[in-house]
């Protein structure tokens, strides 16, 4: 005999033992911000009572709804930077890129991105929150920080929010970002395969803290399991002024065989210090694409497809009804390609016969 299999618990079900329309309970199990907590905690107990669970192939149809419905009800979603000028994060590194490839992926999806300085609205205050809300803006990417993150005021629950770059530790938000650990590990892959041991890390003090860290952290992770002590060589993080003459007094200090740069720095080499590239050391960059050189060797960071990534994480928060802070916040790091060039020498083992 076949056995039926049990009936799926619904939403009209739950609707039922709360007393409460099958719209509301949708909202209330998607955390909507427009019902009070006290009502979500209720639904959920419930829901979780009667042994709910949402139906895959309904919610799958239900997104894709969503989706052309957002086509012809076109949506604001506000990229906001609050560095010292309005335009200083647009020209920074790979920005431009992140910014259009985002625009492009935003419109196949139904909203508009939009540029906001949080500067001129006394950064992220409360301020600046009444700003968004009156103009019926509810999605929100932020930028990466100019240098050390800014205390906010501002209370992000009214908003559904992905960070680019993880935040600071107050405001604990879904992320996507690149994956900078990878990408100095990829280098020293490529750096040891040719035989390459005694390898230096050169940052800068006005670098993004975090994306800074995170390379500081792969170099050293990375120089403990492939150089011998000996071979360690000191990273070497630039200050602002007499760049060359600091680079240049580090490579008479410690002689590397080749320098993996977290900031542009190859012409400060060729064109300032004389230095041949790679006939003294190889170089490898972190951010090919901020070079003057477009033959360096090293990572194009895609922060094409970081931008594209960060809209679809939005999108997805959004069609769940996810707002504020977490608890735990889910990140996307995005692995960039390697690029070769003219500035890696080639290993020995690889050079052709004469």
């Amino acid at each position: 005999m076949q056995l039926e299999p049990p009936r799926r618990v619904t939403l009209k079900d739950i609707a039922k033992s709360a007393k409460l329309s099958v719209a509301a309970v949708s909202m209330a199990l998607r955390n909507h911000s427009s019902l009070p907590a006290s009502t979500i905690k209720r639904v959920k107990e419930i829901a979780n009572t009667l042994g709910y669970r949402p139906d895959p192939v309904l919610s799958a149809l239900a997104a894709h709804r969503c989706r052309l419905r957002s086509h012809r009800s076109v949506s604001v979603i506000a990229l906001i930077s609050n560095w010292s000028t309005k335009d200083g994060w647009l020209k920074s590194s790979g920005a431009k890129e992140l910014f259009n490839k985002a625009s492009v992926r935003a419109k196949s999806l139904g909203f508009d991105l939009q540029h906001f300085w949080a500067h001129e609205h006394g950064g992220f205050s409360n301020r600046l929150g009444s700003v968004l809300e009156a103009r019926g803006i509810t999605s929100v990417i932020l930028a990466p920080a100019e240098g050390d993150s800014i205390p906010t005021t501002m209370s992000w629950d009214p908003f559904t929010v992905v960070s680019l770059e993880p935040p600071s530790v107050e405001a604990i938000l879904p992320h996507v970002g690149i994956n900078h650990f990878a990408n100095v590990g990829r280098c020293w892959s490529e750096l040891n395969s040719r035989g390459i041991e005694r390898i230096g890390l050169v940052t800068s003090d006005a670098q993004i803290g975090t994306a800074q860290g995170q390379c500081i952290a792969a170099h050293t992770f990375s120089q403990s399991r492939s150089a011998q002590p000996s071979d360690q060589v000191p990273d070497l993080a630039l200050s602002e002024g007499g760049e060359a003459a600091q680079l240049s007094t580090w490579i008479k200090e410690h002689r590397p065989e080749a320098v993996i740069s977290a900031t542009p720095i190859h012409h400060l080499f060729t064109q300032e210090l004389g230095i041949m590239i790679p006939d003294t050391f190889s170089y490898v960059s972190l951010d090919v694409t901020a070079e003057e050189d477009e033959l360096v060797s090293g990572i194009d960071s895609s922060l094409g497809v970081v931008g594209e990534t960060v809209i679809e994480t939005l999108s997805q928060l959004l069609h769940r009804g996810i707002t504020g802070c977490s608890r735990s916040p889910v990140g996307t790091h995005v692995t960039g390609a390697w690029q070769d060039g003219l500035t890696l020498a080639v290993s020995p083992a690889l050079t052709p016969c004469s």
